[in-house]
């Protein structure tokens, strides 16, 4: 008989599994304009005050990703849509500016999704998520 030493368990193998699931709605909500992103901030509410604290860290940052991306998307939209409704007169300006909207709306996207797979990545190598 060997006397096999019994491997420890990682300190942080607690169940990951809705923060990874908030993390991969969030990164396929795009196409539902963000719908899932609601989902996702919902699940990292429900989950966030049982989690130990490192795990707390990426219910936080999802939590603080959405509102982030929301206040970006809903002040930079509007703040754009008035500065090009009164630049309008001004040699059709105001209609290159309703088209920035689009390039703008894109780059939120895509910091949105990127901030969501780094913390993906964070979480699947169980660190925290800042």
């Amino acid at each position: 008989m060997s006397a096999e030493t019994p491997v420890p368990a990682p300190a942080m193998a607690e169940d990951k599994t809705m923060a990874m699931v908030a993390y991969i709605l969030f990164l396929v909500s795009w196409p539902t304009i963000g719908l899932l992103a609601v989902v996702a901030v919902i699940i990292a509410y429900a989950n966030r005050d049982r989690a130990s604290p490192w795990l707390r860290t990426h219910y936080d940052k999802e939590i603080r990703l959405f509102w982030q991306a929301l206040v970006w998307i809903v002040g930079g939209t509007i703040a754009l849509a008035i500065l090009g409704t009164l630049l309008i007169p001004l040699f059709g300006l105001g209609l290159l500016i309703w088209g920035a909207i689009g390039a703008y709306l894109v780059i939120l996207g895509v910091w949105f999704h990127v901030v969501a797979f780094i913390g993906l990545m964070r979480l699947l190598q169980n660190h925290p998520a800042d």
